[in-house]
């Protein structure tokens, strides 16, 4: 048998350390969440730097930065959350599932959010 397919079809790939990924991409968000907002690293916002002194003076920076930091910190916690009860459930399908839908959810919301007046 292929030596590629046989750890599919014995499920094997659910026993490697992949979730374990999430606590570290969770700190991470985290981090970059606090980063941004505190340390006043605005130029990690994307488009920010692109813009002439002008229009920078035009965008309310202190709340997007605020906004990206709330976004970040929730989707670090899910991810490291998910990750926990995927293990105390011993399901490895809710950190997965928990990963996408807070990273594609925290984008999602992230966009819709920043382009509303207020922000603009």
């Amino acid at each position: 048998m292929n030596p590629l397919i046989t750890p599919l079809l014995k499920n094997e790939l659910s026993n490697t350390n992949v979730g374990e990924s999430s606590i570290y991409i969770g700190i991470f968000l985290i981090i970059m969440g606090i980063v941004i907002r505190h340390f006043k690293l605005y130029p990690l916002i994307a488009g920010y730097n692109t813009l002439s002194p002008e229009e920078k003076a035009k965008v309310p920076i202190k709340k997007l930065a605020t906004l990206m930091r709330n976004v970040l910190v929730v989707m670090g916690i899910i991810m490291i959350a998910c990750f926990y009860l995927s293990e105390g459930l011993a399901n490895p399908t809710i950190n997965q599932v928990g990963f996408f839908v807070s990273l594609v959810g925290g984008v999602i919301f992230l966009m819709a959010r920043s382009n509303l007046e207020m922000y603009q």
